[in-house]
Formats: structure tokens, C-alpha cells, sequence
């Protein structure tokens, strides 16, 4: 049998272990100040005594369950308790101080519990937040089936891809019975399937509780040894860490590994079952103290799980149902599918239910059996009735709205379903459901951030903030959401939080901003002021938020950016050198200038070693106009290098010049696919690519069929926002063939080439032949010239807009070429002769002649 050997560390060993993770304040030092401040205890049974193990048989058990020398009580015995013929906590047990908490190698963090400290787990709910480092959004309790069984593989995989989804969110906590059997070995199984094969980054929470009595005699040695060297403060190293012990993951009732808490309930006694008030007051406390919702999923489960459920329903917590994974969840299942909203069922239609679905442990009630006697038979009567009126219990009018049901034949998604459920019944908290909506954001849940309340549905200060988190995240269904309620991405949420509270940041290092800051003399310097704090914010959440998270070792000769002029110089790398700065108004990445700088520099420091280097914070300031359309420019570019094609494809809509938008696209797409270290990155980008060609190729038909005259203009116009690039130099530099195949390219190609020739010059014979006849008499023969081509019928209204395009309030105007209007109706014969001479074909030709 293979041994998975897990070495329990002590307190020193901890500490080294989270400060290399980096993680959040120490569990040992979190539990031992509460042990201190709370007065948390134990309790042991003080029967037998590790003082006096010679007086008595060692090898009869005690009635807690535990063999004498397996005690831990170190004072004197009460040997008047074993005399007793029944185990009574009141007289077995004593208090002893808290000692058995810790954590094991594999980070997971444990404490051995005693369910009768008065505080419940209002202080214990506590340190688990501190450790994690958040708080939750939501709580979700999965119980059911403890030991082995059987689901059909389309529903074992729904199930499990969706809890494995929700335990991986953000602000998400589940709780299991910890163990390495039945459903909860099930879930962390495929939780930490889940994180590799999506790379997440994010750690579950995944809480087991679980009786301290329940898990195997070897867990609990070593779970107290190593407990007892942290309380003695007998440190180990981790190579001689061996005598501590060892987990092995394969016996049957120990913790399992994928779990990050542990919650080891103790009653004083061995093997005896607790029942579900531990767990139900450890979920109302979290939810109190943490304000958060929670809900219950039920999935198998025995005859003890309808306690499970009663107790969630009495206190208004959602319950869902998993129907058709066995025993009382069928039961349940069945009975909800049948009955109506009102309709309560029958106690025939329960007992036959039980028959079917849980027989094993339905005939372990039967009262006709034979060697019992009649206060057995009274007993298993009483508890048959107890168990069908629980049921019954279940469908009162005031419990049904709580109590939903998923099955896979009607429902699609495992998480849809958890959502309807905890949203039908929460509170009208404001908070909460600000909280609940971030929560619906990490779960990629659009359809609850579109049913938002009123009062939160123009509030734009936390559209900026759900926004941002919908960026971060990959939400490209929820960016489309904000975008179509008119959400201004340029309004960052760190803006936002600066005009409330009515401060601003001042770069103290930045001296033009000082100067700015320092010269509010009147409104208008006020209003520059604040527009320069917004572009400011907007790029650092931009480098900061957006780009430093991504992996940039997925790309040999591409790293994230980190500052603006680094931002500035990837652009050109991966758009092409012919592009302007996007940020700067002069060109900054020009090798005479680095060096220049570099070399004034180092002569600045030797001529005054005391004098301070010149300031270099001026160069990354965007000095360019920033606004709406250039924060839209920004994401997509940043979603085309992360490679969230849904998002780039939503956020190209919302950009004026969506054309050379996309082959900008193309173009970065096709560089970092021939950049990428792995085959499944390059491919992937290929594909990019090709999507980003195809938007742009089927916007130039549809503008040629509409309007060929300004689909050309559209070829050649200088665009300010990309860098004054034109649709032709991206398209030609990036060889995007089906672009440059269109006939909207033909065409500008064949009104530059010929200029003001008739477009026939070169199509038939006699057209030739005239035209070589020009070239040789130098165009003084005369010939039939007539402009470019016939009137375009133009709608004027289009081309007052593009006029007005064209003075923009800040000074942005659109530069034409080649393609405009320079016709006159009559040329006259000189006039004839310019256009003739004008034009790149001849041109062309005697250059070659010459």
C-alpha cells in the first residue's frame, strides 16, 4: 500500500513555511492569543491517568472509548467512574488547556475542538478570515454521503465541475466533513483538479469538520504529538522531523489533502457520533459575524442528513437538493418534483420512498424483526416516526422557499442554480448586495449583475469598481453589460475614491506635476488639473492592475510593461516602427536620444556628485490628449496581448475606428504567436489572428458596398488615436493577404497609381496604346483626359460629419491623401498635362527610362 507521509510541523517549523508562502497572519499565533484572551479549553476524561497506568487493565477500554493508556489526563483518577456502566460527559470529562492545533506540511491548518466552549465559533469564524485574508461573500456547506457511493458520470461531472468552479472564486468558503471518503474526498479531489488544469492563482478555502473522535487512532497520534512538542516548545528541524509521525492519506476516516482548515470537534469521547448543531452554529456565526450568505447542498446523505437540513431551513438558509445522487436526496428529490407549492406529502408516500431509495438503512428501523425485544421494538417505532414526520416537516409552506432542487435533466449549470438560490432569499442590505454582485462577477454570473436593484443601477462609482473587477477577472458577458449602460471606463474607481474624499495625488517627485498642482489659480487650471489626476489614474491601473498580472514568460522576447515608456515601447515593437508614440508628443525610443540622455546623465554625476539626477518621472507623463477612447484603445490592446479574444472582439465595438483597430489586432496577435515558448500559446494566437483579419476584411466590403468613395478615404486616413497609422501600412507590413485582396484596396491602389487618368487607361487595347502613345510624345499629344472618375453621390450629411470630425475641440483632425476631390469640370490643356506628368505610373516610367 503506498504511504502519502505528511510531516506535522511545530510552531518554528510554521513560521518558516508561511513566511516563504507569504501568506496571511500565522494560525499558531492566531489560536494561541485567542487561547489566551478567550480562556479556551479542552476536555478530557479523567477516568484513568497517564500518573497511574500500572494499578489497572490496560487493555479494556474505558467508556469514552479510549483504552487507558490512550488518556491524557495528567492528575489524579476518579476510579469511581469505573464502576459506572454508561459514559456520562458530565462526570467522565475535565477541563485541560487547548493544546492540540497546529499545522501539517501541506499548509492545512488544524485544531482539535471542544464543542462545548460557550463562545460557539464567533471568535474561531475570526482567525479563519485573518488566515485566509478576506472575508467571505458566501458560505457554502456540502454534506451528504460520508462514506463511498454512486453517482452517473454525467452528474458526478456536472456536480463537481461546479462546486470545483464556486470553491475556486474569490470570497468563497466550503465546508466539508474533511474526511478522505464519501463526497468530501470527492471535492477536494476535483477542486485541486480543477486549479491546475485552469492554472488559477486563487487559493480555496475548503474547511473540513469532522468529530475529533470520528478520524483513525494514527491521525490522532499524530495530530497530538505534534501538538505536544509545539505546546513544550521542542522545536525540530524538518530533517529530523521523522519521529513526528506520519499521515498515511490511504487508511480509512483521516483528513483529507487537498483541505486548507481543519475543525476537529471534540466531545470527550471516542467513536460516537455528533450531531449537525456544531456545524449549524459554526455556519450562523460565520454568517453573523462575517456578514456573509451561505447555503446548503445536500448530495446522497443518509437517514442523520434531514437533521442537516432542518436545522439550515429553521433559520432561513437556502437548501439545494442534488436529485438523482442516491438516498434521501432521491427522497427529497421525488417528493419536490411531485408535489406542488402548498401540497404537503402523505406518510405512505414517504415510507415508500424510503423503501426504494434507502432500503440498507430503513430495515435497520424494522420493528418485525426477529431477537428484539419490545423496548427495541417501541424504540424503532418512535425513530421511524420521528424520521417521517422530519420529512413531512421539510415541505411546510414557511421551509419551501428555501428548498430548491437541481437536477440535471431541467438545470444547466450547478452554479446558476446556487445563485438563484442564496439570491431568491437574501437580504435587502445595500452592502450585501454590493458584496453579492462582486461575488456574481468572480462566478461569471451576468444575469444577476443585470437584475440589480434601482438604487444601485446609476450608481457609477460602483459600475467603475464592478467594471475594473469584471476586467481582472475575464468577464467579457459583464463588460458588454457595463458597456451598454453607458459606462465610462476612462472613470477609474482610485479617481473616484479621490473626489470623495476631496484629495488628489501629488508626485512629489514629479516636478511639472508640482507646478501644475501648485498654480490653481482659477477654474479652468482646476478642471486641467483633475483631468490630468484621471489620465494618471487610468494608467497606472492599466500597468498595475492589467498588465503586471499577466504571465510574461509564456513570450521569449515580450514581458509586461511596467511603466509607460515601456507600454509605449512594446506597441512599437509589436505594431511596427512606422507608428507615432501613442503617449508621447515626441518620439522617445530613438537610439541618439537614450544615448544622449544616458550620456548626459553620467556626465551630470561626474561633474557634482552632490547634485541630484536629472528627474526622469517627467518623461512617462502621458503627454498626449487622453480620454474615452484612448482608455477604450488601451484595453483592447491589453485584452489582444492577454489573449481574452471575447473581451477584445467587445470592446473593439466601442472604438471609433474599429478597421485598423482589428488589423492592429491581427498584427500583434501574429507576433506574439510566432513569440510564444509553447505550441498550444502559438496556435492559439494564429487563430487570434485570423478572427481579428476577418472583422477587419468584412468591415472594408461593407464599407466599400456602401460608399466606395469614403471606404478608400478609410484606407488611407491618418489615425490619430493608433499613432497616425493608416488601414494600408498595417494591412501590408503584416501581410494580412485577405485585407489587401478586397476591392476596396484595389481600388486605392489604382487611384494612386494612375492619379486623374480614367481608371480604363490599362484595361483594352486601344487604351493602351494611346497611353503609350502619351508617354512617348511626354504627354503633348492631346488625349481625352476627364477627372478621376464620375461624381460620387455623396449624402452630405455623412460628410458634415466627417467635417466636424475634423475640429474637434481639442484640435484633432483627420489628414486625407490621394484620395479627394481635386477634379475640374473643364481642364484646360496644361491642366491636362499636370494631371498626366502627376501621375506615379508615369512617373514611374521615365525614372526607369532615365
Amino acid at each position: 500500500m503506498s504511504t502519502n507521509r505528511v510531516k506535522t510541523i511545530n510552531e518554528n517549523q510554521a513560521q518558516t513555511m508561511l513566511d516563504m508562502e507569504q501568506q496571511k497572519p500565522k494560525w499558531v499565533h492566531l489560536v494561541s492569543d485567542a487561547i489566551k484572551n478567550e480562556n479556551w479549553k479542552s476536555k478530557t476524561c479523567h477516568a484513568y491517568s497517564i500518573k497511574d497506568r500500572t494499578t489497572t487493565n490496560q487493555t479494556e477500554p474505558c467508556l469514552c472509548g479510549r483504552l487507558p493508556r490512550a488518556h491524557s489526563f495528567d492528575g489524579t483518577p476518579n476510579k469511581d467512574l469505573l464502576k459506572s456502566k454508561k459514559f456520562n460527559r458530565q462526570k467522565f470529562l475535565v477541563q485541560k488547556e487547548l493544546t492540540v492545533y497546529g499545522q501539517i506540511s501541506n499548509g492545512a491548518k488544524f485544531i482539535r475542538w471542544n464543542v462545548d466552549t460557550t463562545t460557539r465559533f464567533q471568535t474561531l469564524s475570526k482567525i479563519i478570515k485573518e488566515n485566509v485574508g478576506s472575508k467571505p461573500h458566501l458560505l457554502i456547506s456540502c454534506f451528504g454521503g460520508a462514506e463511498n457511493f454512486v453517482m452517473t458520470d454525467t452528474l458526478e461531472k456536472e456536480f463537481m465541475i461546479g462546486i470545483a468552479q464556486a470553491a475556486v472564486t474569490e470570497h468563497v468558503w466550503l465546508l466539508t466533513t474533511g474526511l478522505n471518503s464519501g463526497v468530501s474526498k470527492l471535492i477536494g479531489q476535483y477542486v485541486h483538479r480543477y486549479r491546475l488544469l485552469n492554472k488559477s492563482s486563487i487559493v480555496p478555502t475548503l474547511i473540513g469538520m469532522t468529530g475529533w473522535g470520528t478520524v483513525s487512532k494514527n491521525t490522532r497520534e499524530v495530530l497530538a504529538k505534534a501538538a505536544y512538542k509545539l505546546c513544550y516548545n521542542m522545536y525540530a528541524s524538518l530533517n529530523e522531523s521523522s519521529d513526528l509521525g506520519i499521515l498515511d492519506y490511504d487508511e480509512n476516516k483521516t483528513l483529507d489533502r487537498n483541505h486548507s482548515h481543519f475543525i476537529l470537534l471534540d466531545d470527550g469521547s471516542i467513536g460516537d457520533f455528533i450531531d449537525d448543531a456544531p456545524r449549524a452554529d459554526f455556519v450562523d456565526d460565520v454568517r453573523h459575524m462575517l456578514e456573509c450568505q451561505s447555503i446548503t447542498i445536500i448530495v446522497e446523505g443518509g437517514l442523520n442528513t434531514i437533521q442537516v437540513i432542518q436545522n439550515d431551513l429553521k433559520k432561513g438558509q437556502p437548501v439545494i437538493v442534488i436529485h438523482r445522487s442516491g438516498r434521501i436526496a432521491n427522497v427529497i428529490g421525488t417528493l419536490l418534483e411531485s408535489l406542488g407549492v402548498e401540497a404537503l406529502p402523505t406518510e405512505s408516500d414517504v415510507i415508500k420512498l424510503l423503501d426504494q431509495f434507502c432500503y440498507k438503512q430503513w430495515l435497520g428501523y424494522d420493528e418485525n424483526a426477529s431477537n428484539i425485544n419490545e423496548a427495541e421494538i417501541r424504540k424503532r417505532k418512535k425513530d421511524k416516526s420521528d424520521i417521517v414526520a422530519g420529512i413531512i416537516r421539510l415541505f411546510r409552506s414557511d421551509y419551501r422557499k428555501y428548498l430548491s432542487l437541481f437536477d440535471l435533466e431541467r438545470d444547466s449549470s450547478l452554479t446558476d442554480s446556487i445563485f438563484k438560490a442564496v439570491d431568491s432569499v437574501q437580504s435587502a442590505s445595500s452592502q450585501q448586495e454590493e458584496s453579492f454582485l462582486e461575488l456574481a462577477i468572480n462566478w461569471n454570473y451576468a444575469i444577476r449583475a443585470e437584475a440589480m436593484s434601482k438604487s444601485l443601477a446609476y450608481d457609477q462609482k460602483l459600475y467603475s469598481r464592478l467594471f475594473e473587477q469584471a476586467l481582472m477577472k475575464n468577464r467579457p458577458t459583464l463588460i458588454d453589460y457595463f458597456l451598454r449602460r453607458n459606462h465610462n471606463p476612462f472613470l477609474t474607481d482610485a479617481f473616484n475614491k479621490l473626489s470623495e474624499n476631496g484629495r488628489h495625488i501629488v508626485d512629489t517627485s514629479d516636478p511639472l506635476e508640482n507646478r501644475t498642482s501648485t498654480n490653481q489659480t482659477g477654474p479652468q487650471n482646476q478642471v486641467q488639473f483633475e483631468e490630468s489626476i484621471q489620465v494618471k489614474c487610468a494608467i497606472k491601473f492599466i500597468l498595475e492592475n492589467l498588465y503586471r498580472p499577466l504571465d510574461s514568460k509564456k513570450f521569449d522576447d515580450y514581458t509586461a510593461p511596467t511603466t509607460l515608456e515601456e507600454l509605449d515601447a512594446n506597441h512599437s515593437r509589436l505594431i511596427g516602427p512606422y507608428t507615432d508614440s501613442f503617449y508621447f508628443a515626441e518620439r522617445k525610443n530613438s537610439q541618439l536620444a537614450r544615448n544622449f540622455k544616458l550620456l548626459s546623465s553620467r556626465c551630470w554625476t561626474c561633474e557634482d556628485n552632490n547634485m541630484p539626477p536629472p528627474n526622469r518621472a517627467v518623461e512617462t507623463v502621458c503627454t498626449k490628449p487622453f480620454g474615452t477612447q484612448e482608455m477604450l484603445r488601451e484595453l483592447f490592446l491589453w485584452s489582444v496581448y492577454a489573449g481574452y479574444k471575447d473581451m477584445a472582439f467587445i470592446l473593439l465595438l466601442q472604438i471609433e475606428s474599429r478597421m485598423i483597430a482589428a488589423l492592429i489586432a491581427a498584427c500583434i496577435a501574429q507576433r506574439l504567436s510566432r513569440a510564444a515558448d509553447t505550441l498550444d500559446v502559438q496556435h492559439r494566437y494564429k487563430e487570434y489572428a485570423k478572427e481579428y483579419e476577418a472583422y477587419a476584411t468584412e468591415c472594408a466590403k461593407k464599407c466599400y458596398e456602401h460608399n466606395e468613395r469614403l471606404a478608400c478615404q478609410l484606407m488611407l486616413r491618418e489615425n490619430q488615436i493608433f499613432g497616425n497609422m493608416t488601414c494600408m501600412q498595417v494591412a501590408i507590413s503584416s501581410r494580412i493577404t485577405t485585407f489587401v485582396n478586397t476591392n476596396c484596396f484595389n481600388e486605392v491602389l489604382q487611384r494612386q497609381w494612375f492619379g486623374q487618368l480614367p481608371r480604363s487607361t490599362s484595361e483594352s487595347l486601344s487604351s493602351k496604346v494611346k497611353f503609350i502613345a502619351s508617354l512617348v510624345t511626354l504627354g503633348l499629344i492631346p488625349h481625352k483626359l476627364r477627372k478621376y472618375r464620375k461624381e460620387d453621390e455623396v449624402i452630405h450629411t455623412s460628410q458634415k460629419n466627417v467635417k466636424k470630425q475634423e475640429n474637434t475641440p481639442r484640435g484633432i483632425y483627420d489628414r486625407w491623401k490621394g484620395v479627394k476631390e481635386h477634379t475640374i469640370e473643364s481642364p484646360n490643356f496644361f491642366q491636362k498635362l499636370y494631371y498626366f506628368h502627376s501621375t506615379p505610373a508615369v512617373k514611374m516610367f521615365y525614372h526607369f527610362v532615365s
